[in-house]
């Protein structure tokens, strides 16, 4: 009984490893975002809108340091929640007649909710960019890989957003079995200690 319980696991985790390789790419930013802009004054910190702050790297500038924070508040409601971190890199194309980035933000949170009963949460960042580009983030991983690109534009956006919904389930369920499975062993943290 022991040994079906831990190869129905095992079944899963190689399932949802699988799936999860095919569809994800490491988290990383866009050569355009990394290319510092010699016109703006690099940076030895990272302020972020939360109070937290980060050391800067060699060359951030202003908006490589905004990609930063925006990059890990998206991460860090999609690790701590069951929902998908959304993140918004708004180009020169928004506004566009009354659609704005945070109208953008709310229309896509609304459909993870209403179209797949998945939470999310939006966050934004400028971008220099002539259009808007979306990420993804999926617990501990980063969705939108489209051709070696980790952004998306919104019409590959939408058109992720059942399969970035039952993956994010899949990177849950793991998550669960592996903590039954640390309790079982004895090695989950326990409380207080």
């Amino acid at each position: 009984m022991a040994q079906a319980k831990e190869n129905r696991i095992a079944g899963k985790l190689l399932g949802a490893g699988l799936a999860l390789s095919a569809a994800f790419s490491p988290m990383a930013a866009t050569a355009q975002d990394a290319t510092p802009v010699n016109s703006l004054e690099t940076v030895d910190t990272v302020l972020c809108h939360d109070d937290r702050t980060y050391l800067a790297k060699d060359g951030w500038n202003s908006e490589t340091a905004d990609l930063s924070c925006a990059t890990h508040a998206a991460s860090e409601y999609a690790e701590s929640h069951h929902g998908v971190g959304i993140l918004i890199h708004v180009g020169q194309d928004l506004p566009y007649g009354d659609l704005t980035a945070d109208k953008l933000g709310q229309i896509l949170v609304s459909k993870f909710k209403k179209e797949y009963g998945t939470d999310a949460q939006y966050f934004l960042r400028q971008n220099d960019a002539r259009a808007t580009a979306i990420n993804y983030h999926l617990g501990e991983f980063m969705y939108g890989a489209v051709e070696s690109r980790v952004d998306m534009d919104l019409k590959e956006a939408l058109a992720a957003m059942p399969e970035a919904a039952g993956l994010l389930n899949l990177i849950w369920e793991e998550k669960v079995a592996s903590n039954e499975q640390a309790l079982d062993l004895g090695t989950a943290p326990q409380p207080g200690g």
